[in-house]
């Protein structure tokens, strides 16, 4: 079973539900009809949902059948759930780049590890909000500008690195100076300032997407989910600066089925990529964010 907290709560309501559906029943007597009745029986759900839940109870079979409590020929079928995961809402580099201004202006006095969060989420699009939570002061290297993420989300090997363009490397110089540390204190944490949270202690995994959420709302626009904002805007974008083998190299997809539902339009790496974001967005009116000046905070 997963160990994050997320996957376990959602793996206790799966065996909850079905315990409430088959009651004290033997598995032995419960047979793959038995398993389509009642995961069909579970209402106002997804067929996303759906399918999982289906996987829970198979994962608990195929426990049974290792622990030889089951054998081969007890082991029931479990249907097919066919779904298809719906596409993000996305925006264009101009808007975005609207948002993460507002973010700077809404939160920098407040603590500018918010903003640069978002700034980091909307030009490497081969790190997800989960890999910067992770993120220990030893796994900040400001000399030479690489993050490295330690258990990345969704990576089988155990280790991912992002390699910053010389504007950001300025920024984590700045920020590890004015807030040192341990090196196994995690980067993104509160400073204080803010009623009620102690300093140090670290955002929690929604802090940085309500964040998103108020600049969305102050500006008026609806539906843009941080994710969508962020990470699939910017990739939709360099598919169409740099094509889409460029921009599926440098989101870190290893297929192109995951990667379609990004990019709705490194080798080059994902570093390259950062600078032609960058790059585009100095050309219109959109602000860089060195046009902001923190003497007028």
């Amino acid at each position: 079973m997963k160990k994050n907290l997320k996957s376990f709560k959602d793996k206790k309501r799966h065996i909850v539900v079905a315990q409430n559906y088959f009651g004290g029943r033997n598995i032995k007597e419960i047979n793959g009809a038995d398993i389509e009745d009642y995961l069909f029986s579970i209402e106002d759900i997804s067929e996303k949902t759906r399918a999982n839940y289906k996987s829970s109870i198979s994962d608990f079979w195929k426990w049974c059948h290792k622990r030889q409590i089951l054998n081969l020929a007890q082991m029931p079928f479990f249907p097919d759930i066919e779904f298809e995961l719906g596409y993000r809402n996305i925006t264009d580099l101009e808007t975005q780049r609207k948002i993460v201004d507002k973010i700077y202006e809404m939160t920098y006095e407040i603590n500018p590890k918010i903003w640069f969060g978002v700034e980091l989420l909307s030009t490497y699009v081969n790190i997800r909000p989960g890999d910067l939570l992770k993120l220990n002061e030893s796994d900040v290297d400001e000399i030479n500008g690489v993050l490295t993420f330690r258990y990345p989300t969704k990576r089988k090997n155990k280790l991912k690195t992002t390699r910053l363009i010389d504007e950001h490397i300025e920024l984590l110089k700045e920020l590890k100076e004015e807030f040192p540390a341990l090196p196994h204190i995690l980067f993104f944490r509160h400073h204080g300032g803010m009623k009620g949270i102690k300093p140090n202690t670290v955002f929690g995994p929604k802090y940085i997407r309500l964040k998103w959420n108020a600049a969305c709302k102050e500006l008026g626009i609806e539906g843009l989910d941080l994710y969508g904002g962020t990470r699939h805007t910017t990739t939709t974008e360099i598919a169409r600066l740099a094509g889409t083998e460029n921009a599926r190299k440098a989101s870190a997809h290893t297929t192109n089925k995951a990667f379609d539902r990004y990019c709705q339009f490194q080798e080059e790496s994902a570093f390259n990529m950062a600078k032609i974001v960058k790059d585009e967005c100095k050309k219109g009116e959109v602000k860089n964010i060195k046009d902001f000046d923190k003497k007028d905070k």
